[in-house]
């Protein structure tokens, strides 16, 4: 059976040229070529990025090609062109669901790498048929719930389980690691506050959690940080100063600031070392940095962290028993239960501005 290969090719005329120049190749080697990039097994985007405008076109129509492949409806999706070419790892990161990534002068390999990226997925199913398997239990985070949910689409029978520091998985309220990162976080914070005290310094700390806040907010409220920096939230650095000089004309002349590591900087510099420059520089307070980075992740769990981890493994051999395929298992208040692991793809649960934690805090 013949590989149905769709192109949508954005951006200027010259891009046009090079989109027949690909399209003739793929001919040549055999493959279909279908009008309708969404009624393909494999859909390329190849893109003018060269200007901001043209970047964030080509970005939001290769998500939305991945989210189709999410729902099993295509099998892979690759960017090819100037965007490729300029900001081949932005792209990467952004948008982790590509196949593929091929930079400008690189059709050639185009039909190599089509074959490679189809043929992963069937070593994937020859491998999980010759080892005899009946399920695949995928225990992790954002990555690989989207990975479960994709080999659940070329027909594995999977489960996934939530496991990660960021708890940022959509679709359940908690994820078994978080307390444990929080409880090493808190601590941390809590013995920080003796120095900073005794030194009178602004102390920046650190904490781990990709794009989301849920364990600068846990951990900073918990051990009573003066300032909490959110991803989710933005922030004004002329504010924070202020809050920190206040509390100095208040007779407080050390403060605790918690950041989480995602907040946006200027050239994308460490959160912890831009704001801690910019409290020094902004307010004449001595300030240091404090990075906890991996000692979040490592260590003996937290009681609470093994006992939801019994109750979430318990509950997806029970899916397995059930024949219940393609689900993650939750938490839903006090409730263990399950949801399609489509719905998981490619979500973020991310912190609100109403979380009570922030209203009341």
């Amino acid at each position: 059976m013949s590989v149905r290969v769709g192109m949508v090719s954005l951006g200027c005329p010259k891009n046009q040229v090079d989109a027949e120049h690909m399209l003739y190749s793929l001919r040549s080697e055999g493959f279909e070529i279908v009008q309708d990039a969404a009624l393909s097994d494999v859909v390329i985007v190849n893109t003018c990025g060269f200007i901001e405008s043209a970047k964030q076109e080509a970005i939001d129509t290769i998500l939305e090609f991945c989210t189709l492949k999410q729902e099993g409806r295509i099998k892979a999706v690759i960017c090819t062109g100037c965007l490729a070419e300029r900001y081949r790892e932005e792209v990467l990161n952004e948008i982790p669901e590509l196949d593929a990534v091929i930079g400008i002068g690189s059709n050639d390999k185009l039909c190599s790498i089509i074959r490679e990226v189809l043929e992963r997925q069937e070593i994937i199913k020859k491998n999980y048929e010759e080892l005899g398997l009946d399920c695949l239990v995928c225990i992790g985070g954002n990555g690989t719930q989207k990975t479960a949910n994709l080999l659940s689409q070329i027909g594995l029978n999977v489960i996934g389980v939530p496991k990660t520091i960021d708890n940022d998985i959509w679709g359940t309220d908690i994820t078994f690691g978080f307390n444990t990162a929080v409880n090493i976080a808190t601590e941390s914070i809590d013995r920080l506050h003796s120095t900073a005290s005794s030194h009178k310094r602004v102390m920046v700390v650190e904490v781990m959690g990709h794009h989301a806040g849920w364990i600068a907010l846990y951990a900073g409220m918990a051990g009573g940080a003066d300032v909490i920096l959110l991803p989710e939230l933005g922030y004004d650095i002329d504010k924070v100063n202020e809050a920190i000089l206040d509390r100095a004309r208040r007779g407080k002349p050390y403060s605790i600031v918690v950041v989480a590591e995602g907040i946006e900087t200027p050239d994308k510099k460490r959160p912890s070392d831009y704001i801690t420059r910019a409290i020094e520089a902004g307010t004449g307070i001595e300030t240091r940095d404090t990075v906890l980075g991996y000692t979040q992740r490592g260590g003996n769990p937290s009681p609470f962290d093994r006992n939801l981890a019994t109750r979430l493994g318990g509950h997806a051999t029970e899916l397995i028993a059930n024949g219940e395929f393609g689900r993650m298992v939750c938490m839903k208040g006090d409730r263990v239960e399950s949801i399609p692991l489509l719905e998981v793809a490619g979500k973020l649960k991310l912190v609100t501005p109403d979380h009570d934690l922030i209203v009341q805090g």
